[in-house]
């Protein structure tokens, strides 16, 4: 696993979010549980109230603060029912065109995965609880039965207006001034699952060797099968932004894009 140097200025960048191509969505069916409600549970000793930045940006780098979200450890989160038991693991997460996690795809059922199938559940029925980012566990308010009745997810049909967490993760970015290009390594949510960060990985293009950089969700260009997403940003903006990186004292990121992946791999 590289280590990538941290940047050496800070740049606070926090915008609302960039509107996808419009369109109407036919997507199954999601249910929706009475009196589930989404609260991320905050490490003991924690304030009670927090800044809506899901970064804290300090000493040149952007970390992840401990209410945050992260998609890319999303993906296989364990979901739990009102007994605590497992339901599923989430498989996806579906943003609208404002940004906002609306629903979260959980593979139900099956053995190790297979044969399971995949349900829409509204994200903010979730209750996220776990050590830290990496370890999120989320909890709704239902039953298995329930879960594994409800229609399955076609994500061929979810509508012009929405993305996919993995439409994102591992897709390549473009910057609009130059050919130069960089992967998404992971998209930091907000504790109300309004995605806020991209963390992207760039490969020598700044002058300063590769370089894992937090860059605000809305300067990214629509989702667009094969081809790169366009970054809004240049070289200079690019070179200046915080390093990103999942805790304070860390002085390198946690995880890597290897070339060639579409994802970057799990610790």
């Amino acid at each position: 696993m590289k280590r990538l140097l941290t940047g050496t200025a800070l740049l606070t960048i926090c915008a609302p979010m960039i509107a996808y191509a419009a369109g109407a969505t036919d997507a199954a069916p999601i249910m929706a549980p009475d009196g589930a409600s989404r609260v991320q549970a905050a490490p003991e000793g924690a304030e009670s109230t927090m800044s809506s930045d899901p970064l804290t940006h300090l000493n040149g780098v952007a970390a992840v603060s401990n209410e945050a979200l992260s998609a890319y450890y999303l993906k296989g989160a364990d979901v739990l029912g009102s007994d605590n038991k497992k339901l599923g693991t989430i498989d996806d997460i579906v943003f609208n065109k404002t940004g906002e996690a609306e629903r979260a795809l959980i593979a139900a059922g099956g053995v190790a995965g297979i044969g399971a199938k995949e349900v829409g559940v509204k994200f903010s029925d979730l209750t996220f609880t776990g050590q830290d980012v990496k370890t999120p566990v989320a909890q709704i308010n239902t039953t298995a039965d329930s879960l594994k009745a409800q229609p399955l997810v076609n994500k061929d049909k979810l509508g012009a207006d929405m993305v996919l967490a993995s439409s994102l993760v591992g897709a390549e970015v473009k910057l609009q001034e130059s050919d130069d290009k960089g992967k998404i390594s992971d998209v930091i949510l907000d504790k109300k699952g309004v995605a806020k960060y991209a963390a992207i990985d760039f490969g020598g293009i700044l002058g300063v060797g590769e370089k894992r950089v937090a860059v605000s969700y809305d300067k990214l260009g629509p989702v667009v099968a094969d081809h790169p997403i366009l970054l809004r940003e240049t070289k200079a903006e690019l070179a200046a932004a915080p390093a990103f990186v999942y805790a304070a004292d860390d002085s390198t990121s946690s995880i890597t894009m290897p070339v060639g992946s579409g994802s970057a791999p799990r610790e």
